[in-house]
């Protein structure tokens, strides 16, 4: 019989356990070499995926700075198309909040609305025309507010200057209203208030009042302050402006003859 084994000669106990069958079957524990290599190859792959990814992410980035570049471009040529459309768009706005320049309709005015359009078309007719464009007595006699047709041809010379000249309005507006609308309202003022064609008597200036066809009395008409207590025409006050006194005592006769003519439907007696 053989008996137990001998002690190792150097201490040390011989191997037991799975250790030693895995070595007596062929070394298949790893060995510290083979684990190097296993996390050079997973560093290798490591690597490799970076640098994949570096690319991409370059070549996104180039991708995304040409499409901010583009960007920039397109944003460049249309910040003046926007900055335009915003200012008509501002334009527009204030055009739309302006009041409007509403025609006057004499005929269907009630008793208040007439009251208003007189008296606008009064300051306008003393601060602008007269103000403004210095008509004198020859261009707007004394007594235009007691012509109809005169009366007409300054609304509407009213309505088209406030449209004319609100703010946003074209410039061509404006233009028109100088070189057109002016001369053509002036002329026709300058036929109603003057002499008929065939007729000898003279036509309206300062100190004489003749209409025919006034709704309004023969003695409607009142005299202005620099009137000849002899009723003599003196030579020269055709050149002095249209101002306020010269027109405002027929003004108020149009203006109560109008009002008792839309409250009564008839026309009042002088005074």
């Amino acid at each position: 019989m053989t008996g137990p084994p001998a002690d190792d000669p150097n201490g040390d106990d011989p191997p037991t356990g799975r250790g030693a069958d895995l070595g007596e079957a062929g070394g298949r524990a790893r060995s510290p070499l083979t684990r190097a290599q296993a996390r050079d190859e997973l560093l290798a792959r490591l690597a490799a995926q970076l640098r994949t990814t570096h690319a991409a992410t370059n070549r996104r980035l180039d991708t995304v700075e040409a499409n901010v570049a583009e960007s920039a471009d397109l944003l460049a040529q249309a910040l003046p198309r926007i900055d335009t459309a915003l200012n008509q768009l501002a334009a527009l706005a204030e055009r739309l909040d302006a009041t409007p320049a509403v025609p006057v309709n004499w005929p269907t005015l009630t008793v208040d609305e007439a009251a208003t359009a007189w008296a606008q078309l009064a300051d306008w007719t003393a601060d602008v025309l007269v103000g403004w464009y210095r008509l004198a007595r020859a261009q707007l006699p004394d007594c235009w507010a007691l012509h109809r047709p005169v009366l007409l041809e300054l609304t509407w010379l009213h309505t088209t200057y406030r449209e004319a000249h609100t703010r946003g309005a074209r410039a061509g507006l404006a233009a028109d209203w100088h070189t057109r609308w002016l001369p053509a309202a002036l002329a026709a003022i300058a036929a109603a208030t003057g002499p008929a064609p065939g007729v000898t008597v003279s036509g309206c200036r300062p100190g004489r009042h003749h209409d025919p066809t006034s709704p309004l009395p023969a003695g409607a008409y009142t005299a202005p302050p620099d009137e000849p207590a002899d009723g003599r025409h003196v030579e020269g006050r055709e050149k002095l402006l249209a101002r306020r006194e010269f027109w405002q005592a027929n003004y108020l006769t149009a203006v109560r003859f109008d009002h008792n003519w839309r409250d009564h439907d008839t026309p009042p007696g002088p005074g």
